[in-house]
């Protein structure tokens, strides 16, 4: 049984959208390049006498017929397409994305491509319009910050954290304030005019959302997570975030609980989900092992481990 598709855009309706943006650089090509058919043939990949038919009607919606004689996937933007809406929402074939993808993508597709057609009709890489084909683009380089942090990004934008969470701008603006993040103002450019939050709380904040499709990045086929990410997930009871952690930061209880100096039976038993004392400065010693804030990583594992505690009924 196939999983269900986590996009919020299904590919045939991004598909048609890299159709529509294809006509719309070709009839800037057809009024504004050189006046010769085979320009916009050779673009099109049709026959010149097919590409001056093309011409006449790109006022006609043509851009959405596929029956146009034109193989939009010999265009390398619907290579970029697929590749971004792959990767932007975690699909089989994620693996493909590049630095090539993210670097033309950053660099000539959000900012370069033709923003309308010939006829001023805005094109779905419109940065007015909002259509499906720009936001999986831009999903894409917002989750691509998360995934290449030698990149040099400062943080994600309001934006990007709503496309990556699929909420509003608004309701992350509320959620951020109402859990205590706090967005950096300083150096904003046009594009985080509201802010950006540095990458780390970002990671933290967007794994709380019910929204966000976690991080499936290359080397398996099991979902690899930081040990941030692990605690961050609501979902999982304490024990088993513990087991995970020790998984990906390649350490046995053993050397755990030498390096924290807290007693192995005493981990074991959390590890193993039994009731366990909540040692709270034997908690605080493993939280600095993991790199983990100390009062949200001991306040979960009180949580849990109080949790055991059935009260007595009243004599």
């Amino acid at each position: 049984m196939s999983k269900p598709n986590p996009a919020p855009y299904s590919w045939s309706e991004i598909e048609a959208q890299v159709r529509s943006a294809i006509f719309c650089q070709a009839s800037i090509l057809a009024c504004l390049g050189p006046v010769a058919a085979d320009v916009v043939a050779n673009y099109l990949g049709v026959d010149p006498d097919r590409a001056s038919e093309l011409s006449d009607g790109f006022n006609e919606g043509l851009d959405k017929k596929p029956d146009t004689g034109v193989v939009i996937e010999r265009h390398h933007l619907y290579n970029l397409a697929r590749n971004a809406y792959d990767f932007a929402y975690q699909l089989d074939g994620y693996q493909r994305a590049s630095h090539e993808d993210q670097y033309e993508i950053s660099c000539a597709v959000l900012p370069g491509f033709p923003q309308t057609d010939m006829h001023g009709n805005p094109s779905p890489l419109s940065s007015d319009c909002d259509e499906p084909l720009r936001r999986v683009f831009e999903t894409f380089v917002a989750r691509w910050k998360l995934f290449d942090t030698d990149l040099g990004s400062t943080g994600l934008t309001v934006r990007e954290l709503a496309l990556l969470s699929n909420m509003t701008i608004p309701a992350v603006r509320t959620s951020l304030s109402k859990e205590g993040f706090k967005l950096d103002l300083s150096g904003r450019r046009d594009d985080d005019k509201g802010g950006v939050l540095d990458l780390d709380n970002a990671l933290t904040w967007l794994m709380r959302r019910r929204g966000f499709i976690p991080n499936r990045w290359p080397g398996g086929d099991k979902l690899d997570m930081t040990v941030a990410e692990v605690f961050a997930l609501p979902d999982l009871s304490f024990d088993a975030a513990l087991r995970q952690a020790l998984e990906i930061s390649a350490l046995s209880a053993v050397q755990l609980a030498a390096t924290a100096q807290v007693p192995a039976t005493w981990l074991d038993a959390i590890l193993e989900g039994k009731s366990a004392s909540a040692d709270v400065p034997a908690l605080r010693a493993i939280a600095r092992v993991l790199a983990q804030s100390e009062p949200e990583f001991v306040g979960r594992a009180v949580q849990h481990l109080l949790s055991f505690e059935v009260p007595k009924a009243p004599s």
